[in-house]
């Protein structure tokens, strides 16, 4: 066998193999299919997380009104019922400026970026996702600085 010398370079720590990560704290998740809401709570509370679930944009503005200081992330879809994700986002940026929030929905990103105006979300996942998608997406956005 060979020795393989390695230099140490200022790189960044390797991502937190996707398997192990965890996390904690409070996420919100607003979708109008009961079975996203479902398989969201269940891969995130088995991660480590408290998870709270609405079903419009004025339930989850009114639960990130409440819960503003303990919110780690919301999870928000762009097409719902009373109230859409373009206009809760608008609202929890009002709320809370810097509030990580990763859009989702079945258009392209550049669609849904097209029909925003200022209020740009953290991150963007599209519709359909698997599991492991949203955890990565959830991964990198709450990750430190």
């Amino acid at each position: 066998r060979r020795a393989i010398t390695v230099e140490h370079t200022e790189t960044p720590p390797p991502e937190e193999p996707l398997a192990l990560w965890r996390g904690e704290g409070l996420l919100l998740v607003a979708d109008d299919e009961e079975m996203v809401l479902d398989v969201a709570r269940i891969v995130l509370e088995e991660r480590g997380f408290t998870v709270r679930c609405a079903v419009n944009g004025q339930e989850i503005v009114d639960l990130v009104r409440e819960h503003t200081s303990d919110v780690k992330a919301v999870l928000l879809d762009l097409t719902m019922p009373i109230m859409g994700g373009k206009e809760a986002l608008k609202h929890i940026r009002a709320i809370q400026p810097d509030m990580r929030v990763v859009l989702t929905s079945g258009y392209t990103e550049q669609d849904v970026v097209l029909h925003l105006s200022e209020d740009l979300p953290t991150a963007f996942i599209q519709k359909p996702f698997t599991p492991e998608e949203m955890v990565r997406t959830l991964q990198k956005v709450l990750a430190p600085a």
